[in-house]
């Protein structure tokens, strides 16, 4: 039974490199190789940067996240001027009672 197994997973069509038959998992394995390689020279606009395209998302999405974060303490600082601005009228308003 094992023999059938692999013989139905070698296939003339896959080559290994030294051009022998090679198995569905060799076949896998080489896809993915060069997919992999494929992603590390995929970079902005399809430019080939040393930079791969997971770690250019990755500081697109850091520098994203770090403006969001600056803009979230600029509308705090404004809510806190706000609240203080509010407490100094209303301190004002009891002051002329």
């Amino acid at each position: 039974m094992g023999e059938s197994i692999l013989e139905g997973l070698v296939s003339a069509a896959e080559e290994d490199k030294e051009g022998n038959p090679a198995n569905l998992a060799d076949a896998i394995f080489e896809n993915g190789r060069v997919i992999a390689g494929a992603l590390r020279l995929l970079g902005n606009a399809d430019a080939a940067t040393p930079l791969g395209a997971l770690e250019a998302h990755g500081l697109a999405v850091k520098e994203a996240g770090e403006r969001i974060g600056n803009g979230l303490e600029s509308i705090a600082e404004a809510l806190a001027d706000l609240a203080a601005a509010i407490r100094e009228q209303r301190a004002a308003g009891r002051g002329a009672d």
